[in-house]
């Protein structure tokens, strides 16, 4: 009599391939995958960065350097828009006297230096100064997105330049809208009663005051404004989704960024402000 085989007999199952000892395993921390999405437009990526930035910065890890383009110009621009306001709206000559007389050489300086420095603030040209604001913004984008980026790598990440800078620039939306207020509050207050160089009560030094603090206290209380601490959070959230990082190692270089900053413009005006 034939032997009945069972199916089990005939066809055993196939077992799951066993790991190949030294294979290498994808690393879930390293360089980013391009997205499958396409590059959002201008308008919705800066609405994006304000009400869902993770996402937002995500969809723009892809995108060309040039994408970088548009936040510089629009900060330059508003930044042009603001200095403009800026002056035509105070008074120059008592402006650059103010802040000759809280500098710790202005007791070295003769009569005659002063009035030339006073003259010479009568001839500021309020367009010329508004058109420069526009290179300006692209330069110190670039310039900070090198910072960014070598300390990135530094630390063993591995991000593009194009990459960074257009984290960098994507995250100033926060200033074009300090700049957006900036504007509006010199275009509508008596400027005798706005701080001119800190017009947006956003910070402590704002609130207070200059007249009530010593210079370098001034300059860090300034500095840690509300704006400018949403600009960083935005960029720890932007390289990270760019880079497919943990937050915690974009935070590290950020706040190592930020905090020198802060202490290089105190530094700055402890020894040059009294």
């Amino acid at each position: 009599m034939d032997e009945t085989r069972t199916p089990t007999e005939e066809n055993p199952p196939a077992s799951a391939p066993t790991p190949t000892v030294g294979a290498p395993v994808p690393d879930p921390t390293g360089p980013a995958a391009e997205p499958s999405g396409p590059i959002p437009s201008p308008w919705t990526a800066a609405a994006g960065v304000v009400a869902s930035p993770t996402p937002a910065f995500a969809a723009m890890r892809g995108a060309k350097w040039h994408f970088a383009l548009w936040p510089m110009a629009l900060l330059g621009i508003l930044g042009g828009l603001a200095s403009f306001t800026f002056l035509s709206r105070v008074d120059m000559e008592s402006f650059v006297r103010d802040q000759l007389q809280r500098s710790r050489f202005a007791s070295q300086m003769s009569a005659e230096q002063m009035d030339k420095a006073l003259e010479s603030a009568k001839d500021v040209n309020p367009y010329t100064r508004a058109l420069w604001s526009l290179p300006a913004s692209a330069i110190l984008l670039l310039l900070a997105s090198l910072v960014y980026w070598v300390g990135f790598l530094a630390l063993g990440r591995a991000l593009s330049y194009s990459q960074t800078l257009i984290v960098v620039s994507w995250a100033q939306v926060p200033k074009a809208i300090q700049a957006v207020l900036a504007c509006i509050i010199l275009a509508v207050k008596d400027p005798s009663s706005v701080d001119p160089m800190n017009p947006v009560l956003s910070n402590a030094g704002a609130i207070l005051g200059q007249d009530a603090l010593a210079g370098w206290q001034y300059a860090l209380l300034s500095s840690l404004d509300l704006f400018a601490l949403w600009t960083a959070v935005l960029c720890i959230l932007g390289f990270a989704a760019a880079g497919k990082m943990r937050r915690s190692q974009a935070a590290t270089v950020v706040i190592a960024v930020f905090a020198a900053k802060v202490l290089l413009w105190t530094a700055w005006a402890f020894f040059f402000q009294t």
